[in-house]
């Protein structure tokens, strides 16, 4: 039994690692139905074994000897390039592996973008941090733990959100680096990421919660205020924030998300598969 093993294993790895990829890259960009997972590791497995049988047929024709073993490997290290590719490019996009198997204790996915609006003084979850927005309000002069002050350059201001985090089970840093987990949003529908220096903003300290800065890491099951400063052209009218877990699984450009309007009687931009897109360089 573990000779038999042994060679299957020995004469299928190409088939079995090009199926495995191809199969990965497939459930990212066509979903991860029955059929897309099945057939397109038999498709995968089906090509390669083909093109082995073709290529063995075609060398004991010609009498020519196996090939060697470092011209395999590489043949199917080239192989794999392409589903390799397909499957790095949808893990850097922040696709998830969707499911619509209906298997009891299954833990349902969330579908590719799905969008949540809420008010301001209300909160709302997206993955593991509890987000809630206490006041969004222009401001001429940012004091900073650096002892310098933020000021907007001439012909824009500063908008100053500030918010309440609370996490789950993990730890959470989501607004740590600039243009995602937070983007406030204009009128117009435009983006506007936090501006540099940022990070030596300390939020204010009330209702019992400690300021806390972007950067510093949230303990699992703790709260704490902190401070977000957006620069925006002074004729922009702000509609709104978006905030979402940028360290979520799969969820890096915000396809969940949570948009804290300004006011109710606003329309919600529509800012496409995710909350992340081209903003301004602040």
């Amino acid at each position: 039994m573990n000779a038999l093993a042994m060679y299957l294993l020995f004469r299928f790895w190409r088939q079995l690692v090009f199926a495995l990829i191809v199969c990965w890259a497939c459930q990212f960009w066509l979903g991860g139905s029955t059929w897309v997972i099945a057939g397109s590791f038999v498709g995968g497995f089906a090509f390669i074994e083909a093109l082995f049988l073709v290529d063995r047929r075609h060398r004991l024709r010609r009498g020519l000897p196996p090939r060697s073993r470092p011209v395999v490997v590489a043949s199917a290290i080239f192989l794999c390039v392409v589903p390799g590719v397909a499957f790095g490019l949808g893990f850097a996009s922040g696709r998830q592996f969707p499911s619509d198997s209906s298997n009891a204790g299954a833990v349902p996915k969330q579908p590719h973008t799905h969008r949540e609006v809420k008010d301001q003084t209300q909160a709302a979850w997206d993955g593991d941090v509890l987000f809630a927005v206490l006041d969004i309000k222009r401001s001429t002069l940012v004091v900073t733990v650096a002892g310098s002050a933020l000021t907007p350059v001439p012909g824009d201001r500063l908008t100053v959100v500030d918010m309440i985090l609370a996490t789950g089970d993990d730890p959470a840093i989501p607004f740590c680096e600039r243009g995602f987990g937070a983007l406030l949003v204009d009128a117009a529908g435009r983006r506007f990421k936090t501006v540099a220096g940022v990070q030596f903003v300390r939020g204010v300290a009330d209702l019992g919660l400690k300021g806390g800065l972007v950067c510093d890491e949230l303990a699992p099951n703790s709260a704490v205020q902190e401070r977000l400063v957006f620069q925006m052209p002074a004729a922009d009218r702000t509609a709104g924030i978006a905030v979402w877990d940028k360290d979520q699984i799969g969820d890096r450009l915000g396809r969940t998300y949570v948009y804290f309007r300004v006011a109710k009687s606003d329309a919600v931009p529509d800012l496409g598969a995710a909350a992340w897109g081209p903003a301004r360089d602040s």
